[in-house]
């Protein structure tokens, strides 16, 4: 005999035991050959297959779609805040240079404030010295008319020293009012 072939059992429930198991056996070739001819259910198979390879790829695409996502998100918070720090710093400098500024047009203003006030400090001193320079001639003149006066008017001295007093008082008003008028112009 071959020996592909198994030797028969001799004794009758060793043979049923072998036809039951020759029997499964060939059941299961005849279900796996059933499965290969049934193209629909194979067909099915494949379909579930590529299914769950599309599930999972999907789900992959998903994951690095979020990944990307978030690292686009980190770039761009990183870069915004790039952007604001520099938006600062430019803010704080722009803030230097305009204090700067007004610093320097402060000073400047200030010497035209001065150069004016020392200015007109300068007319006021000027104008003094020629009202107090009007007021000394007036008086001089008042003095001068109140002796060639005196020796020819009538009254007493003390009367004569009140008109001096009051001719001296008119020439000051006439002198205050004159530097007045020529200030105002």
């Amino acid at each position: 005999m071959s020996s592909t072939q198994p030797t028969p059992p001799t004794d009758r429930e060793a043979l049923e035991r072998d036809i039951v198991q020759t029997r499964e056996r060939l059941a299961e070739t005849a279900d796996a050959l059933a499965a290969k001819a049934d193209v629909k259910a194979q067909a099915q198979h494949k379909v579930d297959d590529v299914k769950a390879q599309a599930q999972h790829k999907g789900d992959d695409v998903k994951a690095q779609a979020q990944h990307k996502g978030d690292d686009v998100k980190a770039q761009a918070q990183h870069k915004g805040d790039d952007v604001k720090a520099q938006a600062q710093h430019k803010g704080d400098d722009v803030k230097a240079q305009a204090q700067h500024k007004g610093d320097d047009v402060k000073a400047q203003a200030q010497h035209k404030v001065d150069d004016v006030k020392a200015q007109a400090q300068h007319k006021v001193d000027d104008l003094k010295a020629q009202a107090q320079h009007r007021v000394t001639d007036v008086r001089d003149r008042a003095v001068s008319s109140v002796h060639g006066a005196s020796d020819s008017a009538p009254g007493s001295p003390k009367a004569q020293g009140g008109a001096l007093a009051g001719v001296v008082a008119v020439a000051v008003v006439l002198t205050v009012w004159l530097v007045v008028r020529r200030k105002r112009r």
